[in-house]
């Protein structure tokens, strides 16, 4: 969080609107990324690779018991494509797996709804006349 909190100030000074990464000096496979989580979570977990449409059908499956959208076939083309890889230097300090080590006891506790999140508040919201 202070990473992201310093580039947004630093980048605030410029006049010009402009869009940066915000990346840290460590790169992660999908699969790295989930297993260094559950190492900090001391779970063991097993990947099996799917076919995407078959993933795309899970997570709606899913997606109707939360009561959430899981993921969204654009979000798994991104992931597909590398769009959440940059080319460019880290502009953070921080490693993720130290902020895992670190945030170990919170990681998994609990669940973020990302219609609860951006959708939902704006609706109850709007009945309270705010």
């Amino acid at each position: 969080m202070e990473d992201l909190a310093s580039i947004a100030v630093t980048s605030a000074v410029g006049e010009s609107s402009r869009t940066l990464d915000a990346i840290g000096p460590e790169t992660f496979s999908f699969k790295e990324l989930v297993e260094l989580m559950a190492s900090a979570m001391g779970r063991n977990v097993k990947l099996v690779h799917v076919p995407p449409s078959l993933g795309i059908f899970l997570g709606r499956v899913i997606g109707w018991f939360v009561r959430d959208v899981v993921l969204t076939r654009d979000e798994l083309n991104g992931l597909m494509d590398n769009l959440l890889c940059s080319e460019r230097r880290p502009n953070g300090r921080t490693k993720f797996s130290d902020w895992t080590a670190l945030n170990a006891h919170g990681l998994g506790t609990s669940y973020s709804s990302e219609l609860g999140r951006h959708f939902r508040w704006k609706k109850k919201e709007s009945r309270l006349g705010a």
